[in-house]
Parts: C-alpha cells; structure tokens; sequence
C-alpha cells in the first residue's frame, strides 16, 4: 500500500495489543474476539440503500477502515487506508439455515492484517423478515460503539445527506491514552494487589471445543428486590453482582482472598465527544474481593468492595498485561464479569422507510474460560459464556446455580456474615449423601475365623506358594496353630505386640496368622529395611517378642527373640475379637521419627468384605503378592485369599526387583489378580505387558500417571484403581480404570469420605477440599501418641470420628473423586506458593512420558520424568501450561525412579540434578577465562557457561555473587569487591579486570535492588551489615531501591566505622552521590533503621528535604534484646534465616561479616540518637514488647505507628514483606503519634 493510499497510522491501545496476542496466538481465522450482532428486521429493506448507508459510514469512522501490520522493527500498528472494498452480502436463506450460516460466519474469523476488519450481510427469511449481520474483528469495536453506529447507519439510510455531527476520531482517544502517568497508575495496581497470592484461576483444562453458555433469567419481582437492595446499601448493581460473584468464586477455589476481570467503560469523561466516538474503549481491570470467608457483612463487604473499585478508576485506563507483570503475576484470573448496559435503542429504526428492528443478539467475545454476562433490564439475566472443554460437565450449570442461590441470599439478608453464606445446594448436599451411603452389614468374623473356616472346608487347596516352598490350608493353619501355643508360652496374648523380622517366605505368613491367633498385634519389621528405623519401631513398639528366622536380624540387642520355627511348651490360645489390634503398621512421620498405627480386626475385616467384588480372590484366584509386609497394603494380598479361598503366591526379594521374574511369575502361576503401585506397574509394561493378560489389577499407594493408566488398561482384563492412607485401613475408595481421565473412586463399602472446605464445610462437586475419612474403616489411632492421634483423628460433623487425611480432592460428577495434590505439600519458590502435584500433573500429559515428579532443589524446582520425552521440549511444553514461576528450571530424564521399599517413589534417592546446561557461548580462551568459566558453572549450578554470558543473565543474584567473589579470592589472591562483578558480569569482562586490562568504580556501600523511576527508597543494613534482606521488600515497592551495605562485609581487612554517627556520614555522601537532591527516602530494619535517623538528621540539618523515614521495628539501644553473641555460628544462622537452607554456609565471608555484626553490636549499646524534627513513619512487629516510648526523646515530629501482628524476625519475609511494603507506599501524615493497627 503506498503512501496516497493511507489516511492514518495509530498506535495499538494496551486492549487491543492483547486481543492482537491472543489471535495471533490462536492462529486460526475464527477466535474469541470475533464478534457477531444479529439485528432482526421487519419491514421491506432497499438493499443498495443500505450498502450506500454502510459505504457511508465506513468513510466517517475512519477506525472502521483500519488493519494491523507489522513493522520492521516488529512492532505492531493500525493502518487506515483512505479508502476500502466494502460489499454487502445479500442473500435469502430459509429460517432453518441462518444458524448455520451464522456459524460459518464467525468461524470465518479476519485475517488483522487485511482490511476491513467488519463485515455485513442481510438475511431475508422471509417476506418482510431480515437478519441483519455485523460481524467485526474486536480490535475495531466495543459493544458501546454500536448504537452509536445503528443510529448512523439508519440515519443515512433513510437520508444520504443527512447532516450527523462531527466525528470524534478515534485518534484523540490513542493520544489522551499517551499523555497518562502510567508508572502511577501501575503503583496503584500493585499496592491493590499486593498479598493476592498466585492468580484465581477456575479452569482445569484448555478450551478444546466450541463455547457454550447457561442462562439464568430472574423474574421482575425478584429483579426489583436485587435493585432494591442496592439502592438501599448504596451502591451499584455492578459491585452487588461483582460481591456476589467474589464469594462464589472463593468457595469454588477455596480461598479467601480471589480476583477476576471487571469489564469497563474505558471513556474518559474528561475527553471531549467521547460519548459518540467509535472504537474500542473498555478494558478489562482486576477486581479483588477479599474476605469472602469472613464474619463480615455482606452489606458492608459489598460497600468497601465499591470503595476500593472508586480510588481505582483513574487507573483502569492500563493495559491487565502490564499490571499483571507489575505484580509479578503471570495470570491474575481467568474468570470475568461483564456488562451488557448498552442496548441499541430499537426506536431508532422505527422510522426509516418503515424497517423496524425486531430483536438484538450477540454481543462480546473474549477468550476468559468463564465469562459471567449480566445484561439489565426488567428481567435480569445472567449468561455464564465458557470455553469448551474447560470444565467438567455440568460444572458450569452447577456455578449459575450456585451464584443464584447466594444473590437471592443476600437480598433477602444483607447483614448475614459472608462465612455463613452457603453454596451447596440441598440437591448437591443430597447427591453427596447418596455417594456417602455404603452401608452394608459385615459378619463379626475375624480374618482368623475366616481363615481357619476355609481350611476346615477345603483343608487340601494350596494356600501359599514362595519360590519351591508350598503349603495347603490345612499345613498353614496346624504350623499356625503350633506357632501360636508357643507364643501363648511366651505370655503372648491379647493387647500384646509381637515384631515379625521374617524374609518373604512361607514361614512369613505363618508367623503372622500365628500373632493374630493369640489376640496379640504383629509388627512388621523388613530385613530390608535400614537397621536405624527397625531400631525406632522397635523402640516405639516395644513388642513383647520378636519373630527372627535364624539369621542375625539387625534389632535392638535387649529384644527378646524367637526363631519362627523353634518349639517349646505351647499353652491355649484366646481368639481375638473385632476390637483387638490385628496389627500397627509403622508409617513415616514429619519429624523423621515413624509413627504407629493400630489396625483392629474389625477395620480389617471390613477392608476384606468392601473389596470382595473387586479382589475376587475365591476358589480358583491366584493373587501374586509383592508388597513388602512392612506397607499396609500387604495385608490385603496375604488375608484375602486365605480368607476367601484363593491362593498366594509370595514373590520372593528377588523376584519383586526384576520385572522379568515377575512376568515369569504371572504366567507360570497362571495369575488373576495382582496389587501394586504405579512405578512396579510401569516396570512390567515396559517389560513385557502380555503378561498381564487375563490379570484383574489394583494399582495404588501414589497418583496413577494417564500413559500407566492406557498401558494397564489396554493389556490387564480389569483395572481398579484404589486409594487410602494406613490410618483407614489399606484402601478406602476404588474406581475402575478404563484408559481416560483417572480417578480415585468412591468410596467402599461401610466408608463415608468427606470433601470439607477450612471449616469443615462439604464442598460442591468439583470443588477442591482436604479429605476426611468416616466408617468402619478409621483405625485406632497411633499408638503411644494421643496428642498426635487428637490432632489427625478428629469429630466429624456428624459427630463420629474421622480421619484428616491431608489430601486435596474433588468430587467429579459422576460421585468420584479427583485427586488434586496433598495440603501439605505445597511449597513456597521465590515467593509464589506452589503446588508440586499441580505440575507432576501436567508434565504426566505429555505423551511421551510415564511418570513424573516435582521436587525444589535449594530455590529452584526441578522436574523428574521417565519416558522417552526431550527435556527441552518437555520444558516447552510445561511453559505453554504453566505460569513461568511453576515450569521447573531442570527436567531430568531418569530411565526409572527410585523406589522405598514399600514400591513408592522414594525421593531422597533421585539423583542432584546437574547444570541446566546453559547456553555454550563462546567457549574460553585462556586459561583465566577458562577457570572463571568453572567458577561461575559451579555457583550458578552449571554444567558449563559462556564467556561472553552475564552472570545475571544466567539468574545469579546477589547471594551468588558474593560467593563468586570470595571463591575468586581465594584461589588468584586478588581483593575485589563484589561490586566488581556487577560491572563486569561475563567471565571475559572479569577476567579483564583480574589481569588489570579493565578498571571498576571504588567500592561503594549502594546494591541497586530494584530499577524504576521515581523518588528512590534507601533501606540501610541490619546488624550484620547485608542488605539482601530487603530483596522481598524491594519486590514490592513502587519506586526504585537501593540497598546501603555495610563496608567490610566481602573484606575481613577493611576499616570499620568507629561510631554510627561516622557511618551515617559515610553512608550520606553516597546516597547524595547517586541522588543530589531531595526529596529523601529512607528505611531500616532492626539496626538498619537506627542508621537510618542518624542519616535522615544529617539531612535535614543540611536543609535537604526528607520525604520519608521509615523505622521498621528498630529502637535506640535498650530497647530490645541485643542483636546476640557475634560468633561465626550465630552469624550463620542469622544469614541462613533469610538466604534459605545451606546458600549461606558456603556463599558467604562469614569471618569479614560476623566482625561487621561484632562492630555494629558496639556502635549500637553507645549510640545516643541525635533529635529528629522531621516526619517519622513507625512499625512495630506486634508480636514483641511495646517500647516505642524509648524513641520520644529522639522524634519531636510528626509520627505514624503501624503494627503488624508478626514477629520482629518475620517483618521482611514473604507475605509480611509486601504488607510493610503497602504501608511505605500509603504512608500518611498526621499530628502527633498516631497508631493504625492493620
């Protein structure tokens, strides 16, 4: 197009830059910002009339004419040529056809990058009956343009010389957009969304399909009280609806504190004509509703939600990808509420040539999942827009349903406490009782009765087979038997425990058939099993009597033993009963210390009954057992088919760690059910998978990955996938596997599995909440630990006990469970929670991995896979899935994972991941560069790096940095200060520096910790004189920071301040280096702040203004308890507390800086702080003694107190750090002290 040909060029406005990103993202010619408006007409319509009319108004708006286009440089912008090709489309359909077209229509998409980008067509359907289409790509146009554009356009059509008013060009917009204070507006986003947590985000997959919607319509009365209330609470029926959806949207992701996009207007109303311009305007702003879990009432909930909505207005103008990445946020939300207030005035068309316009549809398109559309008027309705495939189904109906039922609560109660409100419906509460209800009688036998009925009835079937050695039922019980009356002897009986240290044998089994004939408990102890926690089972146990086979058995010398097969005088027996422990199985526990749980025969005999159906272990059944008896879940394969008729095949040690053995095993024994963990399951398919022809499985213990789940289900005659913690005997749900989406079930006979939120509320299907467990199933407790036992083995709101399993579930819709992740095992990197089963989840869906596994190394994750997938492509595959901060920096193929001997994936055991390889780069060129280049790799965690790479390109920071320093140091003997490398950050710059060919600036005490602009922030030292303690804060601040190191810290020789009043000046000459003039900002923490009022004294009596001095919990001396003894180890401790685990031991001079902290413990217990007359802001961590009254005599200002409910030490760590951060930002200036407590 040349030069002539275009009218205008214009910049992409911040909305439409991201619609751009999502089309070209999508790729496809149809997307979600393809709009269709369908306007029904009546009446007869001149077809070249109306195509003048619509040629007409494409020559008014110029933005109607415009595309996109890419630039040289890449960047993109609107063109408008002056002129365009403009055809109406003109066609006549039948009644039944216009869907369809109107399908193809949107699915037909623009191309951006040419024009025009809108499109129009008149349907006739009939005599006198139209549909008259305007199709649009969204970057043209908003839904508030378009009555604007229908009254034009029917004024032209009735009247070509119609006189409109002048048009206000779009451009006017784009140029008062250019003139606004962005850096404002975005510190106000990040002040309102500071503590927000990781983003609110409702899908659990990817659109897949086509959008779908539910409609909820109220009637006029009950649209008239929703009105009604929000007059009389005095707000909009906006921020009802928005209050109404915040509570909603916490109970479904259970949180108390969400946000999602609120559609705006956009139009300034200072900008002139910006009533009747045409384009796009809104945009999509964040809404945060916090509290939705609170005592508050909804009333004043919704009040303050409106408030805090008004002080943002002026910033909405911005672009959410900025404000998302000002936040630090990669996805704030993927839910929205939006507006449809802007009908087309049907009388506009009323008196055109008598066409009348019968009807609107249609309207916004976005690509959010779900998409909350209100549109007012006498009967208010409610369109919930979602993407396909993007939730389960009737996920979305049940929300609207939900939804509906807290608005009509609200209205009818607009003080009731938002914690009360209530989103289970009766018919959800009824449809989980329902799944809840598997009573069923179970016989009083116990496993011992059924056993031995089973030999009375078939004495001469085979029982138990282990390698050679076979016995029938009727041997195994009679050498049961014997075994019995000698531990009856031995005093062994009823509430006693007896250990059972056996190999996997048949002498195994009888041993622990022969404890549970005495009424006594057995306790499996694995020779396997390392001799140090055998030692503290044993020590917790204390078994009356150990089972040994012979051999030495690595145990407690002062336990008394029996070898298995020993006589001795034998006694009675007396049979155990229901209540009786059958046996307590030694669980890990999260103090290193395993912990027991005691199992009763009538838990047992319950597991035995429940899963009858689904074991089918009977007369005939071969079960091949594998687990070790020291895992719960080996009761199941011993008792089932003894129990129940079948027979046992003990794989032996060796056979359980050779998947080809155990294939052998299958076939030769002619197997039909099996029991194991996914990573046994995934070594056999592996291996050889016919094998598991004919053989009904049960896989369990850990998350089944989908590629198992296929491969188990395409060769095994049946597969159960189960699920249950010890303290609910072995499994307590089951749910068949087919080779789709897998589950856990539901759950089994007699069992009651409860989805509660944090007060222990059952959620909706689909809902996530922690697992509690009911029924007959619920063990004892632990044993020798009732405060433990209290702690896990609670109420249940029925009153029965129940057992808090840890676990996050939801229900499907189907009365299934979804196994989401554990409660505990999300971990904190770099400040984003994160929940490693999340990305264990999504790295299991590639498909070309088997099993997957998250772990954080130092402060990085690193994801572990088996498969045959690349690790780069892995990598690319998690980032399109995952927010950056949840894609692990390292994927590292394993050909298998470790295994506990319980057959769970052990963790400890995965190898340290190596470098992430980095990028190669040029490789060194001398022998400097070439040691340098080791160096660096080996701080940073790298195979190999660059010479020509930043240090901090590759992610060092500045702990690293130090430890890079002193390593340096310390193998070439030169002395640079750690400033040094931020100068010259490759290894070429530094090792020019090393060999004099380059100089760096003096060693100053200034660490920029954030860039920006605007008035700085100088946060000074704590004692120990390192100023990376406010990397969290600086995270959080709007404004640039830097940090005032101690001199000495990376020198054990430099000289050190002899008093705070010399550091202070040192410390001023710097900062007025970086900044000449005021006005001044400074904060300290501890020590810190003391140094800071001794700078900010010196600048005031120098007439410089100082805008803010912030003390953060720091008192003149006496105060508080001294910093501590000044040695190395407390050093250690102190840096540790807030590098994190082991960084400091190693990265740090810890001579040079526990001589600083020495030092500053001097200056502190002498200084008397000089008198400050200037603004004092106050905060004071609560959570100690009050002594503010030791600063008066030092600040005659004007002082602000703000008190944070933490401890001193917890004032700069994650979540305190960014409150702290929101009071330096609001700071205000009040007479005299003053104390807010937030």
């Amino acid at each position: 197009m040349t030069a002539p040909e275009i009218e205008d060029v214009l910049p992409l406005s911040p909305l439409q830059q991201g619609m751009l990103f999502h089309t070209l993202y999508d790729a496809g010619p149809g997307n979600d910002y393809t709009v269709q408006v369908v306007f029904g007409l009546r009446g007869t319509v001149d077809a070249a009339r109306l195509e003048s009319a619509l040629i007409a108004l494409l020559r008014r708006h110029a933005v109607l004419r415009a595309f996109v286009w890419a630039r040289d440089d890449g960047e993109h912008v609107q063109v408008v040529p002056a002129g365009t090709d403009l055809e109406l489309d003109v066609r006549s359909l039948a009644a039944a056809e216009v869907d369809d077209w109107l399908r193809a229509d949107r699915e037909r998409g623009f191309d951006t990058a040419r024009p025009p980008l809108i499109r129009f067509a008149l349907l006739t359907t009939g005599v006198g009956e139209h549909r008259f289409v305007v199709t649009n790509h969204h970057l043209l146009l908003d839904g508030w343009s378009m009555p604007i554009l229908m009254r034009e356009l029917f004024d032209l059509y009735l009247d070509p010389t119609a006189r409109l008013p002048p048009v206000a060009p779009y451009r006017m917009f784009l140029e008062w957009l250019s003139t606004q204070d962005r850096a404002a507006a975005l510190d106000a986003w990040r002040r309102a969304l500071a503590d927000a947590g990781t983003g609110s985000v409702l899908a659990t997959t990817p659109a897949t399909g086509p959008r779908g919607e539910q409609v909820v319509v109220l009637d006029e009365d009950e649209t008239a009280s929703v009105v009604a209330v929000a007059r009389e609470l005095g707000v909009t029926l906006n921020s009802v609806v928005q209050a109404v959806w915040g509570v909603v949207l916490g109970r479904l992701l259970g949180r108390p504190d969400v946000v999602f996009g609120g559609t705006v207007s956009g139009r300034p109303p200072e900008l002139p004509g910006v009533a009747s311009m045409v384009g796009l305007f809104i945009n999509t702003a964040p809404v945060r509703v916090s509290g939705v879990d609170g005592a508050e009432p909804f009333a004043r909930l919704v009040s303050r939600l409106q408030a805090e909505q008004a002080e943002l207005l002026p910033h909405q103008h911005v672009g959410l990808a900025e404000i998302q990445r000002a936040c630090g946020v990669d996805r704030l939300f993927d839910t929205v509420v939006m507006f449809e207030n802007y009908p087309v005035d049907t009388a506009t068309a009323s008196a055109s040539d008598g066409v009348v316009i019968t009807g609107v549809s249609g309207g916004n398109a976005h690509h959010y999942p779900l998409c909350l559309v209100v549109l007012p008027g006498e009967r208010l309705t409610f369109r919930f827009d979602h993407g396909g495939g993007c939730f389960p189904a009737g996920f979305v109906e049940a929300v609207a349903a939900r939804f509906t039922r807290v608005l009509r609560a609200v209205v009818a109660s607009p003080s009731v406490p938002v914690r009360d409100l209530e989103v289970l419906t009766d018919a959800e509460r009824e449809l989980i009782r329902g799944w809840n209800d598997t009573r069923d009688d179970v016989a009083p036998d116990t496993v011992v009765d059924l056993v031995d009925a089973r030999a009375l009835a078939h004495p001469d079937t085979t029982a138990v087979v282990c390698g050679t050695d076979a016995v029938t039922r009727a041997q195994l019980v009679a050498r049961a038997d014997r075994l019995a009356g000698v531990l009856a002897a031995r005093g062994i009986g009823r509430g006693a425990v007896v250990g059972v240290a056996l190999p996997r044998s048949v002498d195994l089994v009888v041993a622990l058939l022969a404890v549970m004939k005495t009424g006594a408990a057995y306790v499996p102890l694995d020779p396997e099993h390392p001799a140090e926690r055998l030692r503290m089972i044993v020590e917790d146990a204390a078994p009356g009597l150990v089972l040994v086979s012979g051999v030495d058995t690595a145990l407690p010398g002062v336990v008394d033993r029996l070898v298995v097969t020993e006589d001795g005088p034998v006694a009675a027996t007396t049979p155990p009963t229901g209540a009786d422990a059958a046996y307590v199985i030694f669980t890990s526990g999260s103090t290193g210390r395993p912990k027991g749980v005691e199992v009763t025969h009538a838990n047992l005999a319950n597991l035995l009954h429940a899963l009858r159906g689904r074991v089918a272990a009977g007369p005939g059944e071969t079960l091949l057992a594998v687990t070790t008896v020291a895992f719960d879940i080996a009761a199941l394969e011993l008792f089932a088919p003894l129990a129940d008729g079948g027979t046992v095949v003990l794989a032996t040690r060796d056979e359980v760690r050779d998947p080809a053995l155990l294939a052998g095993l299958l076939r030769r024994h002619r197997v039909t059910v099996m029991q194991a963990g996914p990573a046994l399951w995934q070594a056999l398919l592996a291996e050889e998978p016919g094998a598991l022809a004919g053989v009904r499985v049960l896989t369990g213990g850990e998350a089944l990955p989908p590629r198992v789940a296929a491969g188990l289900a395409r060769h095994a005659a049946e597969v159960t996938n189960v699920y249950g913690p010890t303290e609910t005997t072995i499994w307590s749900t089951a749910g068949p596997v087919h080779g789709g989406a897998v589950t856990i079930g539901g759950p089994v006979a007699n069992t009651e599995c409860l989805v509660l939120d944090g007060r222990l509320r059952p959620v909706p299907p689909g809902v996530p909440g922690e697992l509690y467990l009911a029924g007959h199933g619920v063990a004892r407790g632990y044993r020798g630990r009732p405060d433990l036992t209290a702690e896990r083995f609670v109420a249940c709101p029925a009153g029965a006990r129940m057992y808090r399993t840890g676990d996050v579930v939801r229900w499907t819709h189907d009365g299934d469970l979804e196994f989401v992740g554990r409660a505990d095992q999300q971990v904190k990197v770099r400040g984003h929670r994160i929940e490693l089963g999340e990305i264990d989840t999504v790295l299991g869906t590639h498909p070309d991995v088997d099993a997957a596994v998250t772990v954080v190394d130092a402060d990085r994750l690193v994801g572990y896979v088996t498969g045959t997938a690349d690790a780069a492509a892995l990598r690319r595959f998690a980032t399109e899935r995952l927010p950056e901060y949840m894609v692990p920096a390292r994927i590292v193929p394993l050909p298998a994972f470790p295994l506990t001997p319980n057959g769970k994936i052990d963790r400890r055991a995965l190898p340290a991941p190596d470098g992430p390889g980095a990028e190669t780069g040029r490789p060194p060129r001398t022998p400097r560069e070439e040691r340098l280049c080791a160096l660096f790799a080996e701080v940073l965690g790298y195979d190999r790096v660059g010479a020509d790479t930043s240090f901090f390109a590759l992610g060092g920071h500045s702990l690293q940095a130090m430890r890079l320093v002193s390593r340096v140091r310390a193998e070439t003997g030169v002395r640079l200060p750690v400033r040094a490398l931020y100068e010259a950050p490759s290894v070429a710059e530094f090792a020019a520096v090393l060999d004099g060919d380059r100089h760096v600036g003096a060693d100053g005490v200034l660490r920029a910790l954030r860039p920006g602009t605007g008035t700085p922030l100088f946060c000074v030292h704590p004692a120990a004189g390192l100023s990376w303690v406010y990397t969290g804060l600086a995270r959080h601040v709007g404004t640039p920071v830097h940090g005032v190191e101690a001199r000495g810290v990376d020198d054990v020789s430099a000289p050190l301040p002899d008093s705070v009043g010399a550091m202070a000046d040192d410390y001023l000459a710097e900062i007025v280096r970086v900044q000449p003039h005021g006005p001044y900002r400074l904060a300290g923490w501890s020590f810190g702040g003391v140094v800071a009022q001794a700078v900010a004294t010196r600048l005031a009596a120098i007439g410089a203004e100082v805008a803010l001095l912030a003390l953060l919990d720091a008192y003149p001396a006496g105060a508080r308890v001294a910093p501590g003894e000044a040695d190395e180890e407390h050093v250690r401790r102190v840096v540790q507390d807030f590098a994190g685990a082991d960084q400091a031991s190693s990265a740090l001079d810890l001579a040079a800086i526990t001589r600083v902290y020495a030092n500053n413990d001097r200056l502190l217990r002498t200084h008397v702080p000089d008198e400050y007359e200037g603004d004092v802001l106050l905060v004071v961590a609560s959570g100690g003694p009050d002594v503010t009254d030791r600063w008066s005599p030092y600040l005659t200002g004007q002082v602000t107190r703000h008190d944070l409910p933490c401890g001193h030490d917890e004032l700069l760590r994650p979540g305190w750090a960014e409150r702290v951060a929101r009071v330096l930002d609001r700071h205000p200036r009040r007479e005299g002290w003053q104390c807010t407590t937030r």
